[in-house]
C-alpha cells in the first residue's frame, strides 16, 4: 500500500516539474557554445531537493499516537493514632476521692494499653506494660488511686482468662505470642496495684483447678510474696488469703509453684506480725506448716520425687522464720515441725537411683533438705548429732 501511494505521488510531482521544465526552457537563454545555463542549473537543483523531501516523506510511515499517562497516585499512609496520654499526677497524687474527670482519664488510659496486653505483638504487649508500671510506680502514687485502677483492671481478668481447653491452653496464636505471655503481664501489672483484689486475682490464678496452664500459674504464683507484703491487708483479708493459698498448694502438682506459694504464706506472717495481728500470724504459720508437711509426704513418693526441690526451700523458709520466732511460740510448734524434720532426714537415706541429671540434683536436694532438718531440730532444742570420729589410719 505505502508502495502504491509512493509511486502516485512521485509521478505527479515529476509531471508538474516537466510542465515547469518546458516553460523555463522556452523562456530561457541557452547559449550552446557559451555553456551558460544558470537558470537550467538553479531549476536542477530545486528539483533535487523536492524529489528528496517527497521521497522521505513517502518511505516514513505515520507514528502512532502514544496515551497521554495518568499520573501515578502514591498509596495512601497509614493513619498512626497517637497514645492516650497518661492520667495527670494531680490524679496520681490524689488523697481523696477522684472525680469523674479523673476516672475518665484513667479508664481510657488503662483501656487503651490492655488492649495492647490482651491482642498486639510481643513488643507491644511489653511496651504497653511498661507504659502503665511508669505510672504505678512512681512515688506519689496513693492509695486511692491505684484503687481506681484496679477497678479498671478487674474486667480484664475475666476476658483474658476464659475458659480453654486443657491442652491448648498455653498455644501461641496467629501473631505467635502466647497466653501465658499476656497474662504474665498482666499479673505484673495487678501486682504493682498493691491491691488485696490484685492478690485475689493472682491466688485464683495460681490454683490447679481454675488455671491448667503450669506456666501461667508460676507466673501469678512468682508474685504473690510481694503483692501480699505491700496490699495493706486487713485480718479477714490475711485470714482469707493465706486458706485460699494453701488449698492452692494442696491439689498442686508443680514444685516450683509450691515453693512460690509457701513464700508468700511467709511474707502474709511478716505482714500480721507487723500489724500486731498476732492470731492472723499464728494462723497463717499453722497453714504454712500444713503444707509444707504434705510437700514432705509427696516427695517420699518416687512419682513425686521432685518435690524435695521444694521441700528444701520450704525448709529453709522455716529455719528463717523460727530464727525470728519466740522461744515460747516455737514450743507450740514443736510437734508439727518434729513429723516434717523427721520424715526428711529419712528422705535422705532413700535417695532417688540412676545417673540422670535430674536424679542426681534430687539426689543433691535431698541432702541438703536433711541437713536443714537437722538444723531445725537444734533450733528447737534438740542436741545436733556427734559427727562420726575419723578412724586413725
Amino acid at each position: 500500500m505505502w508502495r502504491r501511494m509512493t509511486t502516485s505521488l512521485l509521478e505527479c510531482n515529476l509531471q508538474r516539474f516537466s510542465i515547469t521544465l518546458f516553460k523555463l526552457k522556452s523562456t530561457s537563454l541557452l547559449y550552446i557554445s557559451g555553456i551558460e545555463m544558470r537558470h537550467f542549473q538553479h531549476l536542477a537543483i530545486l528539483a533535487a531537493v523536492l524529489l528528496t523531501q517527497v521521497f522521505a516523506s513517502a518511505q516514513t510511515p505515520p507514528q502512532a499516537k502514544t496515551p497521554p499517562t495518568a499520573p501515578t497516585k502514591s498509596p495512601p499512609q497509614a493513619k498512626i493514632e497517637p497514645k492516650v496520654p497518661a492520667p495527670s499526677k494531680e490524679y496520681v497524687s490524689s488523697t481523696t476521692s477522684i472525680d469523674d474527670a479523673g476516672k475518665k482519664q484513667i479508664k481510657e488510659f488503662i483501656n487503651s494499653r490492655m488492649i495492647e496486653v490482651e491482642t498486639g505483638s510481643a513488643k507491644n504487649v511489653r511496651q504497653a506494660t511498661n507504659d502503665i508500671l511508669e505510672v504505678l510506680r512512681l512515688p506519689i502514687a496513693t492509695p486511692i488511686f491505684l484503687r481506681v485502677v484496679f477497678d479498671e483492671l478487674k474486667p480484664f481478668a475475666t476476658t483474658m482468662f476464659a475458659v480453654k481447653e486443657p491442652a491448648k491452653d498455653n498455644l501461641p496464636g496467629k501473631d505467635n505470642v502466647s497466653p501465658s505471655l499476656r497474662a504474665s503481664n498482666f499479673f505484673e501489672i495487678l501486682r504493682w496495684t498493691r491491691t488485696p483484689g490484685s492478690l485475689d486475682i493472682l491466688i485464683n490464678q495460681a490454683t490447679m483447678s481454675v488455671q491448667h496452664d503450669m506456666t501461667t500459674r508460676i507466673g501469678a504464683s512468682r508474685l504473690l510474696a510481694d503483692c501480699a507484703s505491700s496490699s495493706n491487708l486487713t485480718a479477714p483479708q490475711i485470714d482469707t488469703a493465706a486458706r485460699h493459698i494453701r488449698e492452692a498448694a494442696e491439689m498442686e502438682t508443680s514444685w516450683i509453684v509450691r515453693a512460690h506459694e509457701m513464700q508468700a504464706l511467709v511474707a502474709m506472717i511478716v505482714v500480721a506480725q507487723t500489724g500486731k495481728m498476732q492470731p492472723q500470724a499464728e494462723f497463717v504459720r499453722n497453714e504454712f506448716l500444713k503444707v509444707l508437711a504434705i510437700i514432705a509426704g509427696n516427695a517420699s513418693k518416687e512419682k513425686d520425687s521432685e518435690q524435695v526441690l521444694a521441700l528444701q526451700r520450704g525448709l529453709i523458709l522455716l529455719r528463717d522464720m523460727l530464727l525470728k520466732t519466740p522461744q515460747d511460740e516455737k514450743i507450740k510448734l514443736t510437734s508439727a515441725i518434729k513429723v516434717i524434720t523427721q520424715s526428711t532426714i529419712v528422705l535422705a537415706k532413700q535417695p532417688p537411683k540412676g545417673d540422670s541429671a535430674t536424679e542426681t540434683a534430687l539426689r543433691k536436694s535431698a541432702t541438703g533438705a536433711a541437713q536443714v532438718a537437722i538444723s531445725i531440730n537444734t533450733l528447737l532444742g534438740d542436741k545436733p548429732p556427734a559427727q562420726s570420729a575419723k578412724t586413725p589410719a
